[in-house]
């Protein structure tokens, strides 16, 4: 379904990820996400990947409640990204407890470096009307954080959306999925560009560059994995 919005933009919604709504509900408790982070060496990323890759393959993408994983290395590869969507947060807790069992073994063995694992609720995509089909599944993703007051979340989320909605026409724009931190302390963009500089030329247009309380961090997409069909 797509719905169209003011400045060229249109939201997309789809069965697969629940929380991606014209008018997200931020109590929400589903639509949920983790970044999960991990610091590597770059003479290891390629093992790293086929790895986590690996993991996700034979055992995660099983499991309930698991929608998709997408793989990043950052450009100076010295961190692996995965930006993994869950149906609720109890689905992801469910997989934390499995890694302490048998059948969760595969995973604990896969993984050479200890990740920090942040998470938030999911709440909408926002995609170009000219966007059709499914994104590749690589390319290039931007990490856009801003820190929040306490109570403020929501405020800050609606003025980062109006932002996007009305603001990008910037060429090699894929799409920005938003996200509220769990303890509301913190926005983040998820976004998808054809190229870096592609990227480039829209935070020098936008003028981010001067808004000391933005975190931008560039990656690479390596891999999109999906559920598996006994998933569905």
């Amino acid at each position: 379904m797509i719905t169209p919005l003011p400045g060229g933009i249109a939201i997309h919604t789809a069965s697969a990820t629940p929380v991606r709504a014209t008018a997200p509900d931020i109590e929400g408790d589903e639509g949920f996400l983790v970044l999960v982070r991990s610091p590597i060496k770059p003479e290891e990323v390629d093992d790293h990947v086929a790895r986590v890759t690996h993991s996700i393959e034979s055992y995660i993408s099983s499991l309930p409640g698991y929608i998709s994983g997408n793989l990043h290395v950052r450009l100076d590869k010295r961190e692996f990204l995965n930006y993994t969507e869950w149906k609720t947060e109890k689905h992801y807790d469910d997989f934390i407890v499995s890694l302490e069992e048998e059948r969760g073994r595969v995973v604990v063995e896969n993984v050479r470096y200890v990740p920090d694992m942040i998470r938030y609720r999911y709440h909408e995509t926002l995609f170009p009307e000219s966007i059709t089909g499914k994104p590749s599944s690589t390319g290039f993703a931007a990490v856009i954080r801003a820190e929040v007051e306490p109570g403020q979340a929501e405020d800050a989320y609606q003025s980062i959306r109006q932002y996007i909605l009305g603001s990008i026409c910037c060429p090699g724009f894929i799409s920005a999925s938003l996200h509220i931190k769990l303890d509301d302390t913190e926005m983040m963009s998820y976004m998808e560009w054809k190229s870096e500089a592609d990227y480039d030329a829209f935070v020098k247009t936008a003028e981010l560059h001067d808004r000391p309380a933005l975190k931008a961090e560039k990656f690479t997409r390596v891999r999109a994995l999906r559920a598996s069909q006994k998933n569905n």
